[in-house]
């Protein structure tokens, strides 16, 4: 195959949809060629996620969400590679372990927002800490949890917090502690059912609460 034209090479955002077969080794020779790349958008994509492994160390926002052929440990292979080091956004497909999150927010320090919907937790600890400098958005809706959970969050820059779950199915977090968001605008905490919310400090810029 030829290279690319040098005006593909500056290429910053790339959207690939329906890959399957042909087009999936279409798609990761035309991945492995944009240097240049910022964003890669997978989303609803059938595909076993081969152009995850030529992603450029350029990108800095992955976009998974409806990638259901995406393992675990794949995820993993991503968040802990050091080309990939300065990712900020990085949105999972669901029904992933709720550990995947929390293990990707210790691992990127510059990640800005972390977006896992309908992650689970068989067991553990029933309490979990998130303390990140740089979050600024954090969705962990539709939560499968067989357990008690009561999350403690200490991240002076985040803006958005979305926990809100499915209707009738599970009941979300059992606490939930702010110990650190003094720049939270928004906090989504919509059927939620047995939350027991805690804070002790201002939050001047929160203009809007889902309960």
């Amino acid at each position: 195959r030829a290279a690319p034209p040098p005006a593909l090479r500056r290429v910053r955002q790339l959207q690939i949809s329906q890959m399957d077969g042909l087009r999936a080794g279409a798609a990761q020779w035309l991945v492995s060629q944009l240097t240049g790349l910022r964003g890669l958008d997978l989303s609803w994509s059938d595909t076993r996620l081969g152009a995850l492994t030529l992603l450029p160390p350029s990108a800095v926002s992955v976009n998974l969400v409806g990638c259901n052929a995406v393992s675990e440990e794949q995820v993993r292979a991503l968040v802990t590679s050091p080309g990939h080091a300065r990712l900020v956004h990085l949105r999972l497909p669901g029904g992933l372990p709720l550990a995947v999150a929390v293990d990707a927010l210790e691992a990127l320090p510059g990640l800005q927002t972390m977006a896992l919907a309908s992650a689970y937790s068989d067991g553990g600890a029933n309490s979990l800490r998130i303390a990140h400098m740089a979050l600024r958005s954090l969705d962990l809706s539709a939560l499968l949890l067989n357990h008690p959970l009561h999350l403690d969050l200490a991240c002076p820059e985040l803006r958005h917090l979305d926990l809100r779950q499915e209707v009738f199915v599970f009941e979300g977090v059992s606490g939930l502690n702010l110990r650190c968001t003094p720049r939270l605008a928004r906090l989504d905490l919509r059927w939620n059912s047995r939350v027991r919310l805690e804070t002790s400090h201002a939050m001047p810029e929160l203009t809007e609460v889902l309960l």
